[in-house]
C-alpha cells in the first residue's frame, strides 16, 4: 500500500494435493520409463548370449571335425603303407581320401560361418576390435537344478516387466485423484505474519503487526462431464494394466517352466550322449585294430570314424543346448546379467 512500510512472513506452506499426485505421477512414469530400458538391456544381452553360444558351438565342431581329419589322415597313412605291401587296394586309400576331403569342406564352412557369427556380435556390441573368443570349459557343466517353484517365485520378485506395470499402475491411481479431485471445489488458504509502519509520521517509530489470511475458492461446475469421462477413462486404464499384469504373471511361468524343461531333457540327453561317445571311440579303436588284421574293410573302419565324430558333434551341441537354455532360465526368471 502506498505510504507504507511493510513486511509479510508466511507461517507455514502445505503443497496443495493436486501437485503431490502431479508429482508423485511423474515420479513413477520416470520410474516406468527406467524399467523399461532395463527390459530392453535384458533382451539385448539375451540375444548377445544366445549369439556368444553359437560361436562357442562353431568353435567346439571345429575341433571334432579337426580331430576327425586327423584321424583320417593317420588311416591314410597306414592305407598306404599297407598298399605298398599289397595288402590294401587302391580304392581303400581312396575312400578315406575323400572322407577327409569331405570333413575339410565341412571345417571351412564352419571358419567361414564363425566369421558371419562374429561380425554379427561385433555389431550388437557396437565394437569392431574383440578380444579372441576361447572355447569354454569343455568339462561336463553342472546339471543339476533346483526345483520349478523356487525358479517360478524368483521370477515374480525380478522380472523388470512386472515392475514396470506396478509403476504404471501408481502413476495411473496418482493421476486418477487428480481427475477425482476437480468433482469438489478447490480451496487454497494462506496465513501471514505483517509488520507494518506508517512513512507519514518521521518523528514517531511506531510498527504495527497483524496476520493476515487469504482465502481462494475454485470450483468448475461446468466441466464435471468431461472430468467423469476422464476418470472413467482413467479406470479403464487401471483395469487394462491389471489384466495385462495377469496375463504377464501367466507368460512368465510359462516361460520359466519351458526353459526348466527343456534343460531337464537336454541334462538326460547329455548322460546318454556321453555315453555313446565312450561306446563309438571304443568302436573305432577296435575296428581300427581289426582292420589293421585284415578282419574288417576299409568300409567299416570309415563308418566307425563317422559315426564317431557325429557322436561328437551331437555331444557339443547338447553342451551348448544346455547353456543357452539356462541362459533362457535367466532371462524368465529376471536375473539375466548378474
Amino acid at each position: 500500500m502506498p505510504g507504507l512500510n511493510s513486511m509479510n512472513f508466511p507461517l507455514k506452506y502445505q503443497m496443495p494435493p493436486n501437485t503431490h499426485n502431479l508429482i508423485q505421477a511423474a515420479k513413477e512414469q520416470q520410474t516406468a520409463h527406467t524399467i523399461q530400458k532395463e527390459i530392453i538391456q535384458d533382451q539385448l544381452l539375451l540375444q548377445i548370449g544366445r549369439l556368444y553360444y553359437d560361436i562357442q558351438l562353431n568353435l567346439l565342431q571345429q575341433e571334432v571335425l579337426q580331430a576327425s581329419i586327423e584321424r583320417l589322415f593317420t588311416q591314410v597313412q597306414k592305407l598306404q603303407n599297407l598298399l605298398q605291401m599289397e595288402q590294401a587296394t587302391p580304392f581303400d586309400t581312396l575312400e578315406v581320401a575323400n572322407r577327409k576331403l569331405q570333413i575339410s569342406n565341412q571345417l571351412a564352412i564352419l571358419k567361414d560361418r564363425y566369421e558371419i557369427l562374429l561380425s554379427k556380435l561385433k555389431y550388437l556390441l557396437n565394437e569392431e576390435d574383440l578380444p579372441d573368443i576361447s572355447v569354454i570349459d569343455k568339462a561336463n557343466p553342472n546339471l543339476t537344478l533346483d526345483n520349478l517353484v523356487t525358479y517360478q517365485n524368483l521370477s515374480l520378485e525380478n522380472r523388470p516387466e512386472l515392475q514396470n506395470i506396478a509403476a504404471l499402475k501408481r502413476a495411473q491411481n496418482f493421476q486418477a485423484n487428480i481427475l477425482r479431485s476437480k468433482y469438489y471445489p478447490q480451496i487454497s488458504a494462506s496465513l501471514g505474519y505483517n509488520y507494518l509502519k506508517l512513512k507519514g509520521d518521521l518523528f514517531r517509530d511506531d510498527w504495527s503487526n497483524f496476520y493476515s489470511l487469504m482465502l481462494n475458492f475454485q470450483w468448475e461446475l461446468w466441466s464435471w462431464h468431461r472430468d467423469k469421462r476422464k476418470v472413467q477413462q482413467s479406470k479403464l486404464e487401471i483395469d487394462r494394466l491389471d489384466l495385462q499384469g495377469q496375463q504377464l504373471i501367466q507368460d512368465i511361468r510359462q516361460q520359466v517352466q519351458e526353459a526348466y524343461l527343456n534343460l531337464q531333457t537336454v541334462g538326460k540327453q547329455i548322460q546318454l550322449q556321453n555315453k555313446l561317445v565312450d561306446q563309438e571311440k571304443d568302436r573305432y579303436q577296435l575296428t581300427q585294430q581289426r582292420y589293421e588284421q585284415g578282419l574288417v574293410t576299409s568300409l567299416d573302419l570309415r563308418s566307425a570314424e563317422h559315426a564317431l565324430t557325429e557322436a561328437e558333434l551331437e555331444l557339443q551341441k547338447n553342451y551348448i543346448s544346455w547353456y543357452q537354455q539356462h541362459l533362457n532360465l535367466e532371462w524368465a526368471i529376471g536375473i539375466i546379467g548378474e
